[in-house]
């Protein structure tokens, strides 16, 4: 059996398909953003936003006897909030030989002529590596840090939660302010429902504004299931608790004007970080245009039968709003699940 692949096929492949591959990654991202009610947005180097934080209780009653003045002199502060993108890639060889023809007799149903079937490999190799790619980005969009001198997706750049631990290292989330709410430690229900407790205290603590509006929350699976195991304690004559169920509970017992949307994702990995977001305050930032390709397939001088394939991109995240009124998070942590990415990691 022979090679159906080449370098040059792959090169000429990437020529033909390097503006749809370029465009793969934002068509990708497009479920999980969905999902999660985040921003998709392409940044050159960094985006910036200004939140405007108004001075209250400016109001004062007018006399009219010459002793009225326009005494305030300050009406609103300006917040920056930064979506910044670091570069990232993929070094990939691949030995041509790993792919050699084989007769398909039938496809789907339908008998396949191999003398003029045209195998679409080519095409596949690349949309598979981009594919990997724009993975990585998605299972460490909350948890990544960036480290320079890392080997792996999670040192590539800063994910959301990185951003929040800035934002508490700088006192800008805090206990203070009203932002950070402390629920301790969840623990699985043993005849209890203190975990149902915490998740209720969690929410009545919210600023009534926030409570006044949609909120998305961010919750880890592990603690979404003892919370609602801990309402089918509290709730005995119900056989079984739903998402729902427990979404409309939140909703009726902590004053919320709206249902919770649940934000569960197998990305939000394990342990126990929780956030209360307005829709639309999360940022995913990416950059596919900033090289002439985005996919480069190179033929090593070493070895004739190994493909090299080269992809970079920018890609980053952004908390957009901090503010009591319309973000909240508890004093725990988590940490991303790496075994989500691709379907197998070498030995």
């Amino acid at each position: 059996m022979g090679n159906v692949v080449n370098i040059e096929s792959l090169q000429r492949e990437n020529k033909t398909y390097q503006e749809g591959l370029r465009v793969l990654p934002a068509y990708l991202l497009q479920e999980y953003i969905a999902k999660m009610h985040l921003n998709l947005i392409e940044v050159d180097n960094k985006d910036v936003i200004l939140n405007v934080r108004r001075r209250g209780a400016l109001m004062k009653p007018y006399i009219g006897d010459g002793t009225d003045a326009a005494s305030e002199s300050e009406a609103m502060k300006l917040v920056e909030s930064i979506l910044s993108v670091d570069k990232c890639y993929v070094g990939l060889k691949d030995n041509i030989n790993n792919y050699k023809e084989k007769k398909i007799l039938a496809a789907a149903g339908n008998k396949v002529d191999n003398k003029t079937k045209k195998h679409p490999l080519e095409r596949q190799i690349l949309m598979n590596a981009v594919k990997t790619f724009t993975e990585d980005f998605i299972v460490c969009f909350p948890h990544a840090e960036r480290d320079a001198t890392g080997t792996t997706p999670i040192d590539s750049f800063d994910g959301v939660y990185t951003k929040l631990l800035a934002l508490i290292a700088a006192s800008e989330v805090s206990t203070a302010k009203g932002n950070l709410i402390e629920t301790d430690a969840f623990v699985a229900p043993d005849g209890d429902y203190n975990a149902l407790t915490k998740m209720v205290n969690f929410c009545r603590s919210f600023d009534p504004m926030l409570k006044n509006g949609p909120i998305d929350l961010w919750i880890p699976q592990g603690v979404l299931t003892m919370v609602r195991d801990a309402l089918a304690v509290k709730a005995q004559y119900i056989k079984f608790i739903t998402n729902d169920m427990l979404a409309e509970y939140l909703r009726d017992n902590c004053d919320l004007r709206f249902t919770p949307y649940l934000a569960v994702d197998p990305t939000l990995g394990t342990g126990q970080r929780i956030m209360a977001v307005r829709p639309g305050i999360i940022s995913a930032g990416i950059n596919t245009r900033s090289d002439n390709e985005f996919v480069q397939v190179r033929a090593p001088y070493e070895d004739p039968n190994i493909a090299q394939f080269w992809i970079q991109g920018d890609f980053g995240s952004r908390i957009d709003d901090w503010d009591k009124k319309v973000f909240a998070c508890n004093d725990q942590a988590s940490v991303a699940n790496t075994a989500l990415m691709g379907d197998y990691v070498p030995s």
